[in-house]
């Protein structure tokens, strides 16, 4: 968390004096909202975290050896890793830190309705396949030479890819902005081209 704050509040540039004094003086102010903001979306992860966890093993026991229901809770899994990696502090900054409650909290409502109709969770993940997809490649495309542009591109696409997937599993739950397969197609075709 120490990283995180420091990364956003003390990393900045300055060019002269008067910057840095104009800058220090509202640097505490920051440095105790941000602090206070990082605490509250740490603990609102660690706590749908933990709930999706608990769900994906309650599942898992009461399944048996049900197929359906194993890849429903491997991909959880999968999904749960990739939204929460374990450098999560590392990798995103405050303002995403505060959307990773919601993408946790529609995994616990996909959870919860894929195991009463697990080939109605089907047909919604074969709506998203095509993009998870397009975005594992990217990503494996990705060189020590990938232009920033490419990375910062295919980060909002991942994004896009959520806010998708919340749209599909938790519909009740608003998206942080429109989001469609068409909307996808045209980011990814845009991505396409950068390359």
């Amino acid at each position: 968390m120490l990283k995180n704050i420091k990364r956003d509040v003390f990393q900045k540039n300055f060019r002269n004096w008067e910057e840095f004094e104009a800058y220090a003086e509202t640097a505490m102010r920051a440095l105790f909202e941000k602090s206070h903001a990082l605490r509250e979306a740490v603990f609102q992860i660690i706590e749908a975290y933990q709930k999706v966890r608990r769900t994906v093993r309650e599942i898992e026991r009461a399944a048996g050896p049900g197929r359906a229901l194993a890849a429903l809770c491997q991909e959880a899994r999968e999904d749960l890793e990739a939204i929460v990696p374990g450098n999560f502090l590392e990798a995103y900054s405050l303002d995403r830190l505060t959307h990773l409650p919601r993408y946790l909290d529609a995994l616990q409502v996909r959870l919860e309705r894929g195991k009463v109709d697990p080939g109605k969770d089907r047909k919604k993940v074969d709506q998203v396949r095509p993009f998870a997809e397009a975005l594992l490649r990217l990503k494996e495309d990705f060189t020590a030479e990938t232009p920033k542009e490419t990375r910062l591109a295919v980060e909002e696409f991942r994004w896009m890819v959520e806010e998708f997937k919340l749209s599909l599993f938790a519909p009740e739950m608003k998206t942080a902005f429109p989001i469609s397969p068409k909307r996808l197609a045209v980011k990814l075709k845009e991505i396409e081209g950068l390359e």
